[in-house]
């Protein structure tokens, strides 16, 4: 009787396990997964910084680009040799990049940092993911605000919020590189630099 009721509880409450136990070492199960995670994690990887680093790259260097004109454009109007309209084709060239939803080099940078930031997780999301897409996204509200600074004639500003542009980049470009294979490497605004750790606006901000 008591050999029945062991049969039955093994049957019932642990029939899964003990079949495949029956049949699979434990050690298999335990070890064989993991190189496969690993490689398939890797392979991601690759493939995805293969498509979408050289678009963010051509979104960083139309950005750095800008740095002089911004520049100009706060300091004050008496100095500045450059149009400070809102409709002049410098400034309008500025908005119109950034404002446009598609077919623009910050769309496609935006897009590929959104992109890219994925291929660090599998079936779990990572802590680097939910990083690189913070910043993508404070990247992505940094534009936003510079636009309507420039739309707004308020040069000064403009360049503030540009700064925070290029700082939330670094900040992406440093969390990538730690977490890529050593062959893999984004060149930043600011070259393949580390992750900041001193004055991290991302991190006063309570995110990393």
């Amino acid at each position: 009787m008591r050999a029945s009721i062991f049969v039955i509880y093994t049957l019932t409450a642990s029939m899964l396990f003990a079949v495949i136990t029956a049949t699979v070492p434990v050690a298999t199960l335990l070890s064989e997964p993991e190189p496969a995670f690993a490689e398939r994690t890797l392979n991601t990887i690759q493939t995805s910084f293969t498509r979408n680093v050289p678009r963010m790259q051509t979104g960083f260097t139309y950005l750095t680009s800008l740095s002089p004109l911004l520049t100009s454009l706060s300091s004050s109007p008496a100095t500045t040799s450059v149009p400070t309209s809102p409709d002049s084709p410098d400034i309008l060239s500025i908005t119109t990049e950034i404002d446009s939803q598609r077919g623009t080099k910050i769309s496609a940078m935006l897009g590929t940092m959104s992109i890219l930031s994925t291929s660090f997780s599998d079936s779990v999301i990572t802590q680097t993911t939910r990083e690189l897409q913070l910043a993508t996204l404070k990247t992505r509200e940094s534009l936003t605000l510079m636009s309507l600074d420039l739309h707004r004639s308020e040069y000064p500003e403009a360049l503030q919020h540009y700064n925070e542009v290029m700082y939330y980049i670094d900040v992406y470009v440093g969390i990538a590189n730690e977490a890529l294979p050593m062959k893999l490497k984004i060149m930043g605004p600011n070259g393949e630099n580390v992750r900041r750790r001193d004055d991290d606006v991302v991190k006063r901000e309570g995110a990393f």
